[in-house]
């Protein structure tokens, strides 16, 4: 017989068998850019990707992509921090 598991270890269990987890995944981190980064910089920024691993983003200026390519690893380790796993293993800002 079957051990009883909680609704949540369920549900993770069937996103993740049907690979529909990683778009769950990218949602969120969109949804929270600002509580991630900052209002500034979300307001700043045209769209977020999350693509084999590698978070994409793209940028309305040519100053700040400058500026956030010092800061690459922290804007990672934060993106990580907010999932709750180190997902992210890249950044790329365009």
């Amino acid at each position: 017989m079957e051990e009883e598991q909680p609704i949540k270890v369920l549900i993770e269990k069937l996103l993740s068998d049907y690979r529909l987890d990683a778009g769950l995944r990218e949602r969120r981190v969109r949804d929270n850019w600002n509580r991630i980064v900052g209002d500034m910089i979300a307001r700043n920024t045209r769209s977020v990707v999350i693509q084999d691993r590698k978070l994409l983003i793209s940028v309305n200026s040519n100053v700040l992509r400058s500026e956030l390519s010092f800061h690459k690893k922290v804007i990672q380790q934060k993106v990580n921090d907010f999932l709750g796993e180190p997902l992210i293993t890249e950044t790329l800002i365009k």
